[in-house]
């Protein structure tokens, strides 16, 4: 088999969600179903100006108007909104949508590709024999990596695109320059941070990629010489490697600046707003608390160094995480060795990072539940600013009040992907993690034995076996004595079929970024962009709260004034607007 069931599962998901989008397409059902306003009909704006009604409108007689617009508190009882609800192919015609859709589809079919994929591997176990299945890994190109590699890395592109689609020059572009280079400047100190100050270490993951390297050009024929030469090269690629994921931090930063704004007014204004539930408000609270907890969890002095024991160390050379007591006795299985360390809160490392990959789902998970809330609250944003234009004395500029009603309507699918993107990137980087590091989410040992207690006379397979499970886990980095096998192939051979074939084979076999690196580079990456989604978003809060506050005090007097000296439709003209349905 060529292409592995991941990548099948992915691609036929991205057929069917591109091809049946006006039926199966996930980026519609997200916005489906939610309230807009219609653009006010022309008739009812001459109406309110006091102007004739146009006879060509259909349901309306030619007449005359008295020629002077209606009083402020006639014209708010006279001004209706005329209401929808978003279907399928509505936003077709949107700015961005392609790009919004785009987005969605490759995220979400990766994703559950990737799950579904996993799923049917599973149950493949149960009807191959071990060896079928090694040899089916073994032939089978990993493309689940890649694609959700290209999924973390278009969450952040799109983004990018979006924010400069207008140029180099307006005001946002450069503010997001500014920012994104503060990004780009705090990236590089947190790379070269103390090792122990966050708990990945990307000095050491460059290290360990240079030595695997180092392995794989000896192989060919590489003397010491030669890595004397080459040794300014592997200073550059080492550098290389620090200012892209400097440069990813600054990406996201310069394009998370200004929405989170955005979605930080739109959360104080919900958690104020007494429609929502109790339920909502406790989501839209954790949405923006869980950023929070994960940066939390990427320290160690906060939560590691907590919740592990000091005294835990490798089960075996070859083993990720710290999950076995100095004697190599079990932690848990041996009670009498391990009370004096083991706590009731107390858990190994493996079972740390599995807590951590929970946290970044069930964030991913709320965050994608509030997701709606947000783009209703700015789908019915225009009528605040509809209110205002009506209730303002002489005539309504209908133009300029169709207009606004247009605009929040055509910018959905821009606000829907800056809010989407930063958790399509934390869900692909999570997902990313756990399958190169082999960490378990204990789904696999409660199916199994969920089924030994259904059917206990059920034979599992050998290999789904919890000791055969529990053995994985303590060979997940790559045997530090094995070199690679390229088939006797040397620099300065010809590039034949016969030559370059071997030496392919050795390098899939010979894996030169270890879990060690994606622990590193996938955990600066999640930390990272937790960080800056909870800093620019409390940012926001702070400036909601204040500047914006202190900055329209003199309009807010004038308009209570104005209040007080009208009628009481005026006083709540934005829960009194009259709503038709289309």
């Amino acid at each position: 088999m060529l292409f592995s069931p991941v990548f099948l599962v992915s691609f036929f998901l991205v057929f069917v969600q591109l091809r049946l989008r006006a039926h199966l397409s996930f980026a519609s059902w997200l916005l489906n179903g939610l309230t807009f306003f219609l653009p006010p009909e022309d008739a009812l704006i001459a109406t309110l100006n006091g102007q004739p009604l146009p006879g060509s409108i259909k349901g309306t007689k030619p007449s005359t108007g008295s020629g002077q617009p209606l009083s402020a508190a006639d014209k708010l009882d006279q001004f209706y909104v005329r209401v929808a609800k978003t279907e399928p192919g509505v936003f077709s015609q949107t700015l961005f949508f392609e790009l919004y859709e785009m987005l969605v589809v490759l995220v979400s079919s990766a994703s559950m590709g990737y799950w579904l994929g996993t799923i049917g591997m599973f149950a493949a176990r149960w009807i191959t024999t071990i060896e079928e299945a090694d040899k089916v890994d073994q032939n089978t190109m990993d493309l689940a990596t890649y694609s959700l590699l290209s999924a973390m890395l278009v969450a952040i592109w799109f983004p990018l695109q979006l924010h400069f689609a207008q140029g180099w020059a307006g005001y946002e572009a450069r503010l997001g320059l500014a920012v994104g280079f503060i990004g780009l400047v705090f990236a590089g100190f947190i790379i070269l941070s103390p090792k122990d100050m966050l708990d990945f270490d990307l000095e050491r993951a460059a290290r360990l990629v240079g030595d695997r390297l180092a392995i794989v050009l000896r192989a060919v024929g590489f003397t010491d010489a030669d890595f004397v030469t080459i040794a300014p090269l592997v200073e550059v690629a080492k550098a290389t490697l620090f200012l892209t994921c400097a440069l990813v931090a600054g990406v996201f930063t310069c394009t998370t600046f200004l929405p989170s704004f955005r979605f930080a007014r739109m959360y104080s204004e919900m958690v104020k707003d007494k429609r929502h539930s109790s339920g909502k408000k406790l989501l839209l609270h954790l949405n923006m608390f869980f950023p929070v907890l994960i940066c939390a969890l990427w320290v160690p002095r906060f939560t590691k160094n907590v919740f592990v024991p000091a005294a835990l160390v490798k089960c075996s050379p070859r083993a990720l995480t710290r999950d076995c007591l100095q004697d190599e006795v079990l932690l848990g299985l041996d009670p009498a060795a391990s009370s004096d360390v083991w706590k009731w809160y107390s858990l190994t490392e493996s079972q740390f990072h599995t807590v951590r990959i929970y946290v970044v789902f069930i964030a991913c998970l709320v965050r994608l539940l509030c997701f709606r809330s947000y783009v209703q609250h700015f789908l019915l944003e225009p009528r605040e600013v509809m209110a205002s234009l009506v209730g303002r004395p002489g005539l309504v500029d209908g133009a300029l009040l169709q207009s606004k009603v247009r605009i929040q309507f055509n910018y959905v699918p821009i606000i829907a992907l800056q809010y989407l993107a930063p958790v399509c990137a934390l869900l692909a980087s999570a997902q990313l993690l756990m399958k190169q590091t082999a960490t378990s989410l204990g789904i696999s040992n409660s199916v199994l034995w969920l089924l030994q207690r259904v059917a206990p006379s059920l034979s599992i397979p050998a290999d789904l076996t919890p000791e055969r499970l529990q053995a994985a886990s303590l060979h997940v980095l790559p045997d530090s004595t094995t070199l690679p096998n390229f088939g006797g192939f040397r620099l300065g051979h010809d590039l034949t079929t016969k030559t370059v074939t071997p030496f392919l084979r050795g390098m899939s076999q010979f894996p030169v970024l270890t879990a060690e690196f994606y622990d590193a580079e996938l955990g600066f990456v999640i930390w990272f962009l937790s960080f800056v989604m909870f800093v620019v978003s409390l940012a926001g809060l702070l400036y909601w709260r204040n500047v914006a506050a202190h900055g329209s005090t003199n309009s807010e007097q004038t308009a209570a004034r104005q209040n007080k000296q009208t009628p009481k439709a005026l006083k709540n003209q934005l829960k009194s607007l009259k709503l038709k349905k289309k």
